[in-house]
């Protein structure tokens, strides 16, 4: 950005507001932030921040776009490989929209399939990517330490990471309680190990008057709500699979951390909790744990210890 501003649009008419914009974008994100935090997430955050401050979405998609147009240079003076696309309006599609509690307690209330349930609750505890849920099984578990991998073994690590997670208390009854090889599968598990739930999230949601309920509404719904519990935003980057740890070896080792993922994972579970109060099925395997997790759903942020 300082080279941005410095040796080229100081030297056009719309340096000043580039200065103004480049300021913005600084106040939110601060010193030292880096390339690869302009997430997705982390863009609608700050949309969200400058509308709080009464900018119009026209005046934030201009500051984007500052933002645009330093990384392309950047990219050309090859000093960056690649840069992140940066949405200089408002995302429209469907991906972005983020259900209610009680909207997402009555979709969950529907769901009488038990593939479908299944599903559900893995979304909603891993926040991963549709493909990774679909493909998961046991074999991916690693039962003595409650860790999940989420990429299966022989699968390349591509630009949608699939991190290894710790097992929330609410996803861990449930998979030792479940069975079959894949923990979702249709009718027989041998033969249809991969149900397509795409149609049931349309078909349910058009019943609930919602539709732009689609599968990746429950990702951005845990995105959101761990955002709001102040769950730290490394954290949470790690778990979406927008951001691997420094250094490979690092990140092999770090996951025997009892700490790693430590406020993600417990903000998850009192996710979970709050969202038992909006739905009349069990989400928890074993019913006590509601209670446990209750007094941690009402102190907002990590507030709960």
């Amino acid at each position: 950005m300082v080279d941005y501003l410095e040796n080229h649009s100081d030297h056009r008419p719309s340096g000043p507001q580039a200065r103004i914009a480049a300021a913005l974008v600084k106040q939110h994100f601060g010193d030292d932030a880096l390339v690869g935090d302009l997430t997705p997430l982390r863009q609608e955050e700050f949309r969200a921040w400058c509308r709080g401050k009464g900018h119009s979405e026209s005046y934030i998609g201009r500051t984007l776009s500052v933002v645009n147009a330093a990384l392309r240079r950047a990219e050309k003076k090859e000093e960056l490989k690649a840069i992140p696309k940066i949405y200089a309006q408002a995302p429209s599609g469907f991906r972005e929209w983020i259900p209610t509690y009680e909207q997402l307690g009555a979709f969950i209330d529907r769901c009488n399939a038990e593939h479908l349930f299944r599903y559900v609750i893995l979304a909603l505890n891993t926040a991963a990517r549709p493909e990774a849920i679909i493909d998961l099984t046991r074999f991916q578990v690693d039962w003595a330490r409650r860790l999940i991998a989420l990429n299966p073994p022989g699968r390349a690590q591509n630009k949608k990471h699939r991190p290894t997670i710790p097992a929330s208390d609410c996803l861990w009854g449930w998979l030792r309680a479940w069975d079959g090889d894949h923990f979702v599968y249709y009718g027989s598990r041998k033969k249809r190990p991969r149900p397509n739930v795409k149609k049931a999230f349309q078909r349910i949601g058009a019943e609930l008057g919602l539709p732009k309920l689609n599968r990746y509404s429950l990702r951005h719904f845990v995105a959101s709500d761990l955002r709001a519990r102040r769950v730290p935003m490394d954290e949470v980057g790690v778990l979406l699979g927008h951001r691997a740890l420094e250094h490979r070896t690092t990140e092999r080792y770090t996951k025997f951390d009892p700490a790693y993922l430590r406020w993600a994972i417990e903000g998850i579970d009192a996710m979970m909790a709050e969202l038992q109060g909006h739905a009349k099925r069990r989400l928890f395997a074993d019913g006590s744990t509601v209670a446990a997790f209750k007094v941690r759903s009402t102190g907002g942020g990590r507030g709960w210890d």
